[in-house]
């Protein structure tokens, strides 16, 4: 079986606060498929513009951020 998660930026959900980044255009991906061996594959795919920050910064935490949830969620199950 295979699970199919969106998720796009809504920046107006929340009001701004000061001290936090407010990402206004993101869109991502998970594809989760459990195999018969009972492997999991997990596909991400993630696009964000925050706003006023070189690429070069934000792509620092580009293999971090995704590695780290993958991690969390494997302790969590």
């Amino acid at each position: 079986s295979t699970l199919h998660i969106r998720a796009k930026a809504q920046p107006d959900l929340l009001p701004e606060e000061s001290n936090m980044v407010r990402v206004y255009d993101s869109y991502g991906y998970w594809k989760i498929k459990l195999h018969k061996s009972g492997s999991i594959f997990i596909e991400n795919l993630l696009h964000a513009d925050p706003r006023g920050f070189p690429a070069w910064l934000v792509n620092l935490f580009a293999v971090d951020g995704p590695l780290a949830t993958v991690s969390n969620l494997e302790k969590q199950a």
